[in-house]
């Protein structure tokens, strides 16, 4: 990596962010079927709020800079 950040996608956190969200996706599928709408679900919707809240604030970033 760079030491210009020229996007969210080039932050460390971000990447790691998207390494998390892979675990979870690979952890919970062993999950009981019982718990697809309990806590699979909520852990699911959890991890991916991470790198979504990073890129929404690039976005919101870049938008002030205008």
């Amino acid at each position: 990596m760079s030491d210009k950040i020229n996007s969210h996608k080039d932050l460390k956190v971000y990447q790691e962010a998207l390494l998390l969200v892979k675990d979870i996706y690979c952890i919970t599928s062993n999950f009981p079927k019982e718990e697809l709408y309990g806590l699979t679900s909520q852990m699911k919707r959890c991890v991916i709020s991470i790198p979504s809240n990073i890129t929404e604030g690039q976005e919101e970033k870049g938008m002030l800079n205008l």
